[in-house]
C-alpha cells in the first residue's frame, strides 16, 4: 500500500496537498519521498519520456547481471560461511533473498516484454529508486550479520564482495544514477562503518579509500547519464527528422505521381504501373484509353476554368466507375485506365462509362457536354512493352473517334492489322525516295449552269509493297506524325503541276495542303515557287486546307494574306464536318467554300440537311465566297443542291478520280469550258 501511495504521490503535479493540523509530518515525509523518487527525471529535464523509455529498457536488460551478481556472491558467502553460522543465516536467509530476487526479475521482465506505456514506465523507475536501496540494506544487514562469525580471511572476503557488488550497482544502473547512487552508499558506507570500527590496522585507510573509490564511480555514473542523455536526445532528433523526410519523401512522391488538376495518376506515374504489370509474370494487360471529343472547343470557347471544372468532374465519374483501377491523366483531355490483372472488362462495361462521362456536367448555371472515345486493349503480357501497349490501345481510340456520339472499340485483328501498316508507312516514307510511292487521281469540279468542268481537285494516294492502297488522311496523319509533312506536300504539289497543267485548258487546280505547312513561311514560298517554274498562273491554283488542320489560326492568316496577295486563293475544305466556327471561319480569307459531303448524303430525305445546306450557301454568298457541294452522287442529290442555290458540285455522279489525262480532256470536252478564265469564273453564287 505504501509503495502504491508514493507511485501516486510521484504523478500527482499538485503533489503536495495542503497541510492541515493532524498527520502534517506524515504529509510532509511523504513530499519529501516523491521528491526523491523523482530525482532522476529531474536530472533530464529535457529528455522526457523518450529518455525514461530508453532507460527502461536498458534497466530491464542490466538488472538481470546485477540481480545475478548479488545472488553469486550472496551464496559464495553462504557457503564459505556454512560451518560457522546458523543455518538460518547460512541457509534461509540466502534461499529468501533469491526468491525476492526472483520475482523483481521476473517483474522486469514481465514489463519489458509487454512494451508498457509511459506511465508503468514512469512507475517501475521511481520504485527502482525505493527498493533497490531496501535490498541493498537487507544484503548488507545480512552480510554484517555473517561478518562476526568468520576469521580474519573471511571477513575481507565480505569486505571485497560487497564493495564490488556497490561498484557494480552504479555501473548497471548508470541510466539512472541516483538510483545506483542509492543502492550502491546503502551497500558500501554500512560496510565500510563496520570496517572503520575493526582493530585492524589497515581499517581506516580501507575504508577512506572505498568511500573515495565510491564517490569518483558515482561521479561516473552521472557523467555517464549525461553522455546516455545526449545520445539519447541525438537518437530522437535522429527518428524526428528520419521521420519528416519520410514524410517529405511521401508528399514528393505523391506530388510527382499525381496529377495536380484531377488528382489521378499523371503520366509518368500510370506509365511506372503499366510498367510494372507487364514485368508481372502470367498476367494480361487490360488497358483503356479515352479521349473527349468536344472538350477543345469548350476549354477554348469558354475558358481554362470551364475546362478545368469538367476534367475534375469525368474524373471523379471515372475513380467511382472503377475505384480499384489505376485510372491517370496522360495529358490534356486524354485519360487511360489500367485495369487489374484478375480483372474481366468487356466492351459493354465501357459502353456504360462512355455514357456516363457524356452526362452533361451543369456548373454556375451552364451545361458542358462532351463524348467519349474509348479504345480498350486486352493482351497476354509475353511480347508487349509499354510503348506498344499505348500504341495499340491509342489507335483503337482513334478507332472509336471515327464513330458518331460514345463509342467503344477493343483491339483486334483488324486494327491490329492496319496498325502494322502504318508501322510499314512510317518506316517508309521517312526514308528517302518515299516519293515513288505516291499517286494522284483527278476529280473535276462542275459547273452545274454552264455544264463546264471549271477545277480539279488533285487526290492523293499511297502505294507501296505489303500494303493496300491508302487514301491522303491515311499516309497524311502518318507523315505528320513523323515529321515528313513538308516533304510530302512538296511532292504532291511537285507531282500535280507537272502531270495536269489544269490551266492550260482555262481550269484551276485545287491542291489540298497541311495546316502544317500554313505555319512554315519557307515551305509555303516552296510549294509557290514549285508552281510558278511550272508555267502556273497564281491565279489559277485554290490551296485546300481544313480548319481542323489549323494549329494556330493568326499564323494561317498572316500567310494566307501573303500567298494571297500573290494571286494564289485557298479553299476551306470539309466545312460543317463538326468542328467549325463561325468565329474562326469569318477571320480566314478564303474564297472558296467547301461543304462536306456528309450533309448530302441525307439532302434528298431529311429537311434538316436541306435546311444546313441551304444556310452555308446563303453564309457564302453574305461572305462573297464561291460554295462548291462535295460528295454528290446522285442525280436526285444534284437536282436538290441547285434547288438551294448550289452551282458547283463535284462526287461520284460527274466523275470518279481518275488520271490526269482522263480529268484533262473533260475539262477541255465540255462545253463551255474554252471561254473559262480560271477562278474568276466561279464567281457565280451571287
Amino acid at each position: 500500500m505504501k509503495t502504491r501511495f508514493i507511485a501516486a504521490a510521484a504523478g500527482n503535479p499538485t503533489f503536495p496537498p495542503p497541510h492541515h493540523a493532524n498527520g502534517a509530518g506524515g504529509v510532509l515525509w511523504m513530499y519529501q519521498i516523491k521528491r526523491w523518487a523523482n530525482i532522476d527525471y529531474r536530472l533530464a529535464p529535457k529528455a522526457g519520456e523518450s529518455w525514461a523509455d530508453e532507460a527502461f529498457y536498458l534497466l530491464a536488460g542490466r538488472l538481470v547481471h546485477l540481480y545475478l551478481v548479488v545472488l553469486g556472491t550472496m551464496w559464495v558467502c553462504a557457503f564459505r560461511f556454512l560451518a560457522t553460522v546458523p543455518p538460518a543465516l547460512g541457509i534461509g536467509a540466502p534461499t529468501a533473498f533469491t526468491l525476492l530476487i526472483v520475482g523483481r526479475l521476473l517483474f522486469w521482465r514481465r514489463l519489458s516484454a509487454r512494451r508498457s506505456d509511459p506511465t508503468a514506465i514512469r512507475s517501475s523507475i521511481q520504485q527502482l529508486q525505493i527498493f533497490g536501496p531496501l535490498v541493498g540494506l537487507l544484503v548488507v544487514g545480512w552480510a554484517m550479520a555473517v561478518y562476526g562469525y568468520g576469521d580474519a580471511p573471511q571477513k575481507d572476503m565480505v569486505h571485497f564482495l560487497t564493495l564490488t557488488c556497490g561498484m557494480f550497482a552504479v555501473l548497471c544502473l548508470g541510466a539512472t544514477p541516483f538510483a545506483g547512487s542509492l543502492v550502491a552508499c546503502s551497500v558500501i558506507v554500512p560496510s565500510s562503518m563496520v570496517y572503520f570500527f575493526e582493530s585492524h590496522p589497515n581499517s581506516l585507510s580501507v575504508g577512506i579509500i572505498q568511500l573515495v573509490v565510491f564517490l569518483i564511480v558515482v561521479r561516473v555514473a552521472f557523467s555517464y547519464q549525461r553522455n546516455f542523455l545526449c545520445l539519447s536526445e541525438a537518437r530522437r532528433q535522429s527518428a524526428e527528422r528520419a521521420q519528416a523526410n519520410h514524410l517529405r519523401a511521401e508528399i514528393s512522391d505523391h506530388l510527382a505521381s499525381t496529377d495536380p488538376l484531377t488528382g489521378l495518376l499523371n503520366r509518368r506515374a500510370f506509365l511506372a504501373a503499366l510498367e510494372g504489370q507487364i514485368a508481372s509474370p502470367r498476367s494480361s494487360i487490360q488497358l483503356a484509353m479515352i479521349d473527349l471529343d468536344g472538350f477543345k472547343d469548350i476549354n477554348d470557347s469558354l475558358g481554362h476554368a470551364a475546362g478545368d471544372v469538367l476534367l475534375q468532374v469525368l474524373s471523379n465519374r471515372l475513380v467511382s466507375v472503377y475505384p480499384g483501377a489505376g485510372v491517370g491523366r496522360l495529358g490534356g483531355d486524354e485519360f487511360a485506365i489500367l485495369f487489374d490483372a484478375g480483372s474481366d472488362v468487356d466492351r459493354s462495361d465501357l459502353v456504360k462509362l462512355a455514357e456516363k462521362l457524356s452526362v452533361p456536367v451543369v456548373h454556375e448555371q451552364m451545361k458542358y457536354s462532351v463524348s467519349a472515345s474509348i479504345g480498350l486493349l486486352k493482351a497476354a503480357n509475353s511480347d508487349l512493352t509499354v510503348a506498344s501497349c499505348l500504341e495499340r490501345a491509342d489507335h483503337a481510340m482513334y478507332a472509336a473517334k471515327q464513330q458518331a456520339g460514345p463509342s467503344v472499340v477493343v483491339y483486334g485483328e483488324r486494327l491490329d492489322r492496319q496498325l502494322r501498316n502504318r508501322q510499314k508507312l512510317l518506316g517508309t516514307i521517312s526514308r528517302p525516295g518515299f516519293e515513288e510511292y505516291l499517286s494522284l487521281a483527278y476529280q473535276p469540279i462542275v459547273d452545274t449552269k454552264s455544264s463546264a468542268c471549271v477545277g480539279i481537285e488533285a487526290l492523293a494516294r499511297w502505294n507501296s509493297p505489303g500494303l493496300e492502297s491508302l487514301g491522303a488522311a491515311e499516309f497524311i496523319a502518318t507523315a505528320e506524325s513523323c515529321g515528313q509533312m513538308h516533304e510530302v506536300t512538296r511532292a504532291i504539289v511537285a507531282k500535280a503541276v507537272k502531270e495536269c497543267p489544269a490551266w492550260e485548258s482555262g481550269g484551276s487546280l485545287f491542291l489540298n495542303i497541311s495546316g502544317r505547312d500554313l505555319m512554315v513561311e519557307e515551305s509555303m514560298d516552296f510549294l509557290a515557287t514549285t508552281i510558278v517554274e511550272a508555267g502556273c498562273m497564281p491565279e489559277h491554283i485554290v490551296f485546300e486546307i481544313t480548319e481542323t488542320a489549323l494549329i494556330n489560326v493568326e499564323a494561317a492568316v498572316s500567310s494566307m494574306r501573303r500567298l494571297g496577295e500573290r494571286g494564289f486563293r485557298f479553299a476551306l475544305d470539309d466545312f460543317g464536318s463538326g468542328q467549325s466556327s463561325l468565329s474562326r471561319v469569318h477571320r480566314l480569307p478564303i474564297d472558296v467554300l467547301k461543304i462536306d459531303g456528309a450533309f448530302i448524303e441525307n439532302i434528298v430525305d431529311d429537311p434538316r440537311c436541306r435546311a444546313a445546306v441551304g444556310t452555308v450557301l446563303e453564309l457564302a454568298r453574305q461572305m462573297q465566297v464561291d460554295c462548291v457541294v462535295e460528295g454528290i452522287e446522285s442525280g436526285e442529290q444534284s437536282v436538290h443542291a441547285a434547288r438551294l442555290g448550289a452551282r458547283l458540285m463535284q462526287g461520284y455522279y460527274f466523275a470518279r478520280p481518275s488520271s490526269a489525262l482522263d480529268a484533262l480532256q473533260a475539262l477541255s470536252g465540255m462545253p463551255g469550258s474554252n471561254l473559262a478564265a480560271g477562278l474568276p469564273q466561279l464567281r457565280v453564287a451571287g
